[in-house]
C-alpha cells in the first residue's frame, strides 16, 4: 500500500469514527443518520379543537412513527414529500411553486392542541448551546438530485434565533456560515460559502480556484460532504469532500452566537426540487 492509499485509508477511518460520534473526550458530539421520516408542523400541531383522550392518543401515535430529533419546515409554502432514499438518507422536496422550500432543522415547533401533552420536544440537538465560542465542528453529507436547474441548496449553521423563512436567504440573518448553490445567484454553477458576521450584508466566497478542484462545480446525482470547523479564535476552516476551501481573507465568526444546523432546498420554478440528506454531525468543546 503506497503513501496515497495509506492517507486515504486514515482519512476514511477518521470520517467513519467521526460519524459514529468520535472519541475526543474533550468534545461533546452528536451524529445523525437520516433514516426516519421527519415530522412537519401539521403533525406536531394537529388539528384537535377539543382534545380528548382518544384524539390525543391518535395524534401522538401518528407522531411516534416519525423522527423525534429533527423536523422539516418551510420558510415559504408547504414542504413536499419526505421519503427514505433507497440509497440511504432522506430525500426532502419543496412545494411546486417558485420560492417554495423544505428545510431540515432540529425540532423547534411546539406540540400544541394536545392539552397537557403540549410543549417543545426537548432533545440534545435543540437543547445544546452550539456557540461560536465553543470550537464548533459541523459536518454533513448530501446528494444532489438528477435535476439541478432552477433551484437552491444550502447546508450549514445559522443563528438559532432567526426565522425559518430566512434559513436559505443570504441577507436576512445577522450571523451564519453555510454552503450554498443557487442557480439564480451571481455564482450560479458552483458551491459558494456564505457568512453573515454580525451583519445582514453577507460575505460570499467562491469555491473555484481552490484545492477543492472539480468538486466546486455542482453536478447532478452526486454526493457532497461539507465541513465547517471553528477554532478557539473563531476562525473558520471549510471543506468540500474533505478538500480545504482556500480563503484569501479569513472568516472570523461573531463571538457568543448560538447556531442551529440546517439542510434545505428551494425551487425557482413551478416544479418541486429535492435534495437527499445523508448524515449530519456537530460537536463543540465542553
Amino acid at each position: 500500500m503506497g503513501p496515497a492509499q495509506t492517507l486515504d485509508l486514515i482519512n476514511r477511518t477518521r470520517t467513519l469514527r467521526n460519524i459514529r460520534g468520535g472519541s475526543d473526550r474533550d468534545r461533546y458530539e452528536l451524529a445523525k443518520h437520516f433514516n426516519k421520516v421527519l415530522p412537519t408542523i401539521a403533525l406536531l400541531q394537529p388539528n384537535v379543537s377539543t382534545p380528548t383522550e382518544t384524539t390525543v392518543e391518535a395524534a401522538i401515535s401518528a407522531l411516534l412513527s416519525y423522527d423525534s430529533e429533527f423536523e422539516i419546515v418551510a420558510g415559504a409554502g408547504t414542504p413536499g414529500a419526505c421519503t427514505v432514499s433507497t440509497a440511504g438518507g432522506l430525500t426532502i422536496a419543496s412545494g411546486g411553486t417558485s420560492g417554495n422550500n423544505a428545510i431540515i432543522i432540529p425540532i423547534k415547533s411546539a406540540l400544541s392542541n394536545l392539552g397537557a401533552g403540549s410543549g417543545v420536544i426537548a432533545n440534545a440537538w435543540n437543547s445544546t448551546d452550539w456557540n461560536s465560542a465553543k470550537e464548533l465542528d459541523f459536518r454533513c453529507s448530501i446528494r444532489t438530485p438528477a435535476t439541478i436547474t432552477s433551484m437552491t441548496i444550502c447546508a450549514g449553521l445559522k443563528i438559532s434565533s432567526g426565522n425559518d423563512s430566512d434559513l436559505l436567504a443570504t441577507g436576512t440573518d445577522t450571523d451564519s456560515i453555510f454552503f450554498r448553490y443557487g442557480t439564480g445567484d451571481t455564482i450560479s454553477t458552483r458551491w459558494q460559502v456564505v457568512a453573515n458576521l454580525n451583519s445582514t450584508t453577507p460575505t460570499i466566497r467562491d469555491t473555484a480556484n481552490t484545492q477543492v478542484g472539480a468538486d466546486a462545480t455542482v453536478a447532478a446525482s452526486t454526493n457532497y460532504r461539507f465541513g465547517i470547523l471553528v477554532d478557539a479564535s473563531r476562525n473558520v476552516r471549510l471543506f468540500i469532500n474533505d478538500k480545504p476551501v482556500t480563503l484569501a481573507t479569513p472568516i472570523v465568526l461573531t463571538d457568543n452566537i448560538t447556531f442551529r444546523p440546517f439542510i434545505g432546498v428551494q425551487t425557482g420554478t413551478s416544479a418541486a426540487r429535492s435534495v437527499t440528506a445523508q448524515w449530519l454531525r456537530l460537536s463543540r468543546v465542553y
